[in-house]
């Protein structure tokens, strides 16, 4: 599967309970959107 970010393998985690596998990847803190707060003047 290829995701829009990298991935540090330090962050994902996978579970499988009920016969579900379900793996989560978090993305790094640098490669997440930031708010820029812009003012007028």
């Amino acid at each position: 599967i290829r995701l829009p970010f990298r991935v540090d393998s330090d962050l994902v985690e996978a579970r499988f309970a009920d016969g579900v596998l379900r793996i989560a990847v978090r993305r790094p803190e640098a490669d997440r959107p930031r708010r820029i707060e812009i003012k007028a003047g």
